[in-house]
């Protein structure tokens, strides 16, 4: 075989070995792997028809724009647009043994060209996956904070900047918590058992009638055991006709002309792209995206239409768009390895922007090495 498909498929094989080794989560050990997780903008007619925009270059940001500690990577982006300017969270994985991963801040005033500003959210456990929403005029955060045992909310004190722990909505070690308010609930799409384990393969869904208020179980969990379409892969969206009051951050098509992508609309401006509406009486839909994790953990994002909901009973379908970003598979290109989150907003009736992230990971280890850990995947 040529030298270029053997080494794609070294690069798979290897992959193989590391996500039976680390059970799917962001992989760390050096010795192996050296993940290159990069954040970049797309662009597109819907959430679910994105691509690079000709206009940038991507990845916007990565490792190096990162001044105030040494960061390995960057991933997990989510945004909000307010007083006329994007802010942009994501985790930080910091270049350094037994640190772990901070939540970091980059502002744009047009979605297209950011600038990292610094570390808004530091916890003693890993944090990853800065789910921010608006709700009631104030800023929220649930992201992934495994390591407490405890979906977690922050609310921002001085928005974007300082952050205070609000309250456990409900325990366990959950990754990658997605919340969206629909049809008169509240919804919380988590991923793993209780106990720590199962983080790419166990959908689990919580409901409750108040962000605050108490959260339960949905009777059918686990949703899905599925590894390629489990765990969570970016913003819940309700898009449709409805109206109601919520988070500026979960997306719905707006009127109006379509600007320039990066260029926001007055109805975004003001701050009001709607989520929620009226119980039984709604047109909305309601999307859930996930990561693929099978073959290789993160490797695309998929959607799926959830078509019938309620505390007792779960139903959905993928969308024929599904999967609508995905690893490139070539060579030096910056997400050459694997996508695995989309955060999509509207610019317009039909103009979508939306951050993303990619990884680029090389091998750091020898072929003693890898040959190794095959043999000890070969055991389990």
């Amino acid at each position: 075989m040529t030298g270029r498909i053997a080494t794609a498929v070294g690069f798979r094989v290897m992959s193989a070995v590391v996500v039976g080794l680390s059970g799917g989560c962001h992989w760390e050990h050096p010795a192996v792997f050296d993940h290159r997780w990069s954040i970049a903008i797309y662009g597109g007619p819907s959430p679910f028809r994105l691509s690079s925009p000709p206009t940038i270059v991507n990845p916007v940001i990565t490792a190096r724009a990162v001044t105030d500690v040494k960061a390995r990577y960057v991933a997990d982006p989510f945004m909000v647009y307010h007083d006329s300017t994007w802010y942009m969270f994501f985790e930080v994985m910091r270049d350094a043994p037994g640190v772990g991963a901070d939540i970091g801040l980059a502002t744009s005033p047009d979605g297209l060209h950011w600038k990292y500003e610094r570390l808004v959210l530091d916890e003693k456990y890993q944090l990853g996956y800065p789910y921010v929403f608006e709700w009631s005029g104030e800023f929220y955060m649930t992201p992934d904070a495994h390591g407490s045992g405890a979906v977690r909310l922050y609310k921002a004190t001085r928005f974007p900047t300082d952050w205070v722990f609000v309250r456990n909505l409900f325990p366990g070690m959950y990754a990658d918590p997605s919340l969206a308010y629909y049809e008169g609930k509240w919804w919380a799409f988590v991923c793993g058992d209780s106990r720590g384990g199962h983080y790419d393969d166990m959908l689990q869904v919580y409901y409750a009638d108040s962000l605050f208020g108490q959260w339960h179980p949905h009777s059918m969990n686990p949703i899905s055991t599925d590894k390629s379409q489990a765990r969570p892969g970016g913003r819940l969206l309700v898009c449709g006709d409805g109206t109601g009051d919520g988070p500026t951050s979960v997306a719905r098509p707006v009127p109006g002309a379509a600007p320039r992508l990066g260029q926001p609309t007055p109805v975004l401006g003001s701050g009001r792209a709607r989520l929620g509406g009226k119980a039984g009486a709604s047109r909305e839909r309601l999307y859930r995206l996930t990561q693929a994790c099978r073959p290789g953990y993160g490797n695309r994002v998929r959607v799926f239409e959830i078509t019938r909901l309620s505390p007792t009973y779960y139903e959905e379908r993928e969308i024929s768009e599904s999967p609508i970003v995905r690893s490139s598979g070539k060579n030096n290109t910056w997400n050459m390895w694997g996508m695995h989150t989309v955060d999509p907003h509207p610019i317009s009736a039909n103009r979508w922007i939306a951050c993303v992230d990619g990884d680029a990971v090389t091998s750091a280890g020898s072929i003693a090495t890898v040959a190794l850990l095959i043999r000890q995947v070969m055991k389990q």
